[in-house]
């Protein structure tokens, strides 16, 4: 077991410090490594299953967003370069409430399609208000979690703070030039903020889980 435990850590190790090299090459150091564009240059290709990567998949988009958010945050840990730090912090938290929002999303949709129908008062599942979301889905998973709680105050603080998931999309100053709000920044500590993605990603898996899992046993069971 402990062999096993320390070849893990080495391999972490070693995963860690790669990350943290590559993230050292910003795009300002990949500029002129490409030429210009040709004249029949395109943004994507025609599809063809031995060399294109298309997979629409609802679960590695989920993760995809959670994996990203933990990711940067992880760069950022790693570094002691300022720029690091204000380029990432910014895509970190927005990957996270992009992913809170789409699995909430999810599960209530297949918490719905189990019941074949929804609860009275549920709203449709338009906009981006992280609470609304989160008031819709409790009404499948109860108040029985002892995590519920705990859960919700995060969802609410976020949601106090980037509403309309504008925040971390465009920053407070292009929020303010464009949108003509006045917002305000939370605070960061790097190292909490990285604890509650991964608590946050917990709890919420298994929502998502529990959501599938009872939706496949309906159809299993026709």
């Amino acid at each position: 077991y402990f062999l096993k435990r320390r070849y893990k850590d080495a391999v972490r190790k070693q995963l860690e410090q790669e990350l943290f090299v590559l993230s050292q090459k910003d795009i300002d150091s990949l500029d002129g490594t490409i030429g210009n564009l040709n004249n029949d240059d395109t943004l994507f290709i025609k599809r063809d299953d031995n060399h294109s990567c298309c997979i629409d998949s609802d679960l590695y988009i989920q993760n995809g967003y959670a994996s990203s958010s933990a990711i940067l945050l992880t760069l950022i840990r790693l570094s002691k370069k300022r720029f690091i730090r204000e380029c990432y912090i910014y895509p970190a938290l927005f990957c996270l409430r992009q992913y809170l929002e789409l699995t909430m999303k999810d599960s209530i949709l297949f918490f719905r399609l189990r019941r074949k129908m929804v609860y009275a008062g549920e709203l449709n599942l338009e906009g981006h208000d992280l609470a609304l979301l989160w008031k819709n889905l409790k009404m499948y998973i109860g108040k029985h979690d002892p995590q519920v709680n705990n859960i919700e105050r995060l969802i609410t603080e976020l949601n106090f703070f980037d509403s309309n998931g504008e925040l971390f999309r465009y920053g407070s100053s292009l929020t303010k030039k464009v949108l003509n709000k006045n917002v305000e920044m939370p605070h960061i500590d790097v190292d909490i903020l990285y604890d509650r993605i991964i608590q946050l990603y917990s709890f919420f898996e298994g929502v998502n889980s529990r959501a599938r899992n009872a939706f496949d046993e309906l159809v299993n069971n026709q």
